[in-house]
């Protein structure tokens, strides 16, 4: 090889005649072929040409800042890739060997219509999460369908992006006899009763239960003697009960009626 000054700049060069490294000001790593492979320009930035390997145990390359901010690196930890803050010593970014991505702190999303979209690789629906201009929703993008959706005034409607109320579900299905919520205490609970329950700012002594009990019975409990008592039952027979719990105890009537504490019964008009 030979090194030679010539016409303002420097040159190493094989005994072939091909330029390994040559300095104009910004200096040049060649090949085979005086191909440059790497530019070191007068900014000291680097360009490589091909691809950079950086071979080891944990491979690591290291983004150092000279203002003494926090200096990063981007490491191979055993196959899993890392993010790692070298000043404060800490993972922020960390994807696995098997896909599963880690993030170490909060995740902003800055946009218009910020939006996170959920891919389902086995052709089933799509959904995304979005802020729809200060609305929070769940968003079919399979169907264009808006799923859950929050307005800025708070109220949550399921199937309508308008609720006029701090709970609506709304359904465009055209049937006589359509479920709109159903209120399911046996899955994973045992022998339960489901209820839907009311109460006012007062405390419990201003509660309201609408319960469907085990043995098929709808009952109206209201909150009385520190406790909630069954008021109206209407139970599998189609028989009712008022201040009676099991009015098919009583064979032959449908409305059964006892007046509690021994007090009269008024009907009026």
């Amino acid at each position: 090889a030979t090194i030679k000054h010539q016409s303002g700049h420097f040159e190493i060069n094989n005994d072939t005649g091909n330029t390994y490294l040559m300095t104009t000001g910004a200096h040049y790593l060649r090949t085979n072929g005086n191909t440059d492979a790497l530019t070191l320009d007068s900014s000291q930035n680097a360009t490589f040409a091909g691809n950079i390997t950086v071979s080891n145990t944990q491979p690591k390359l290291f983004l150092t800042d000279t203002n003494n901010a926090s200096d990063y690196s981007i490491q191979n930890d055993n196959g899993n890739l890392n993010f790692y803050d070298e000043t404060n010593t800490a993972n922020r970014f960390r994807i696995i060997s098997n896909g599963e991505a880690y993030l170490y702190s909060d995740l902003y999303i800055n946009s218009a219509t910020p939006r996170i979209y959920l891919l389902d690789s086995n052709s089933n629906s799509d959904f995304s999460i979005i802020n729809n201009n200060g609305n929070f929703g769940i968003y079919d993008d399979t169907n264009s369908a808006f799923r859950f959706y929050i307005p800025a005034d708070g109220n949550v409607g399921i199937g309508t992006t308008s609720p006029g109320t701090k709970l609506e579900i709304a359904d465009s299905t055209a049937s006589s006899d359509l479920v709109l919520l159903t209120l399911n205490a046996s899955a994973g609970a045992g022998n339960s009763s489901a209820a839907l329950r009311f109460e006012s700012n007062s405390g419990s002594s201003s509660v309201t239960e609408i319960k469907h009990k085990t043995n098929g019975s709808l009952v109206l409990r209201t909150y009385g003697s520190g406790q909630l008592n069954d008021v109206l039952t209407v139970d599998s027979n189609k028989k009712i009960g008022i201040n009676v719990t099991s009015p098919t105890d009583y064979y032959a009537q449908d409305l059964v009626i006892l007046a509690p504490n021994n007090g009269g019964i008024t009907i009026a008009s």
